[in-house]
């Protein structure tokens, strides 16, 4: 009978997760402290124009203990959301659509190489009475241009349910696409600190309300 190595067996079990997991394109992993799931893939794909661009997309989950009325007033006013996204120095709302639907402005200092960006984007908000979904797409056209590089995707997307009174399951999912050319080894290095920072800080500031 031949001989098995159940050493070299149990390494390669132990891997096959991570390699399907390439196979598609997607990693996962955790937070340092093992709080924030975090879920993305960098890829390229062909724009509009015909020019290859990287793309990001992600999802940051994690088990927090929020009120679903504060988190809704936090996030109704865009002057919070840069307190939440990374090197965001201006958010605010520069159009309304209706009660629940309207367009903000973002400022990002990108740190270098990359250059400096502006977005707009149209936030819509849905309210039930044990979840809470925000999501903010890119609009690119929809106000005027600034003297800053437009990124045209954007977007982000909060999702609260209610598990229990206080204990809520959130996501955080996001897709966006750097101006400029950037290397794919620089950008895997925000993950998985980055997503699961959003994570923290948007937890951090619906609490102070």
């Amino acid at each position: 009978m031949r001989n098995v190595n159940y050493y070299a067996l149990g390494l390669l079990l132990s891997l096959l997760p991570l390699t399907l997991s390439a196979q598609d394109g997607w990693t996962e992993t955790t937070s340092k402290d093992g709080k924030v799931k975090v879920k993305y893939k960098i890829f390229n794909e062909v724009d509009n124009t015909g020019d290859e661009r990287m793309v990001t997309e992600y999802t940051a989950t994690s088990t927090v203990k929020v009120d679903l009325n504060k988190a809704e007033k936090f996030l109704r006013n865009s002057e919070n959301h840069k307190k939440v996204l990374d090197n965001t120095e201006v958010s605010k709302q520069v159009g309304v659509i209706s009660e629940n639907v309207w367009l903000q402005y973002l400022y990002i200092d990108i740190p270098w190489p990359m250059p400096n960006a502006d977005c707009v984007q149209r936030v819509t908000l849905k309210r039930a009475a044990n979840e809470l979904i925000v999501e903010a797409i890119a609009e690119p056209d929809a106000y005027p241009m600034q003297d800053e590089k437009r990124m045209d995707i954007s977007n982000m997307k909060y999702h609260f349910v209610e598990k229990s009174p206080g204990v809520i399951q959130l996501s955080i999912t996001g897709r966006f696409s750097p101006i400029g050319s950037v290397n794919k080894f620089l950008m895997e290095t925000w993950f998985p600190k980055g997503p699961a920072g959003l994570v923290e800080r948007l937890v951090a500031q619906i609490n102070l309300q």
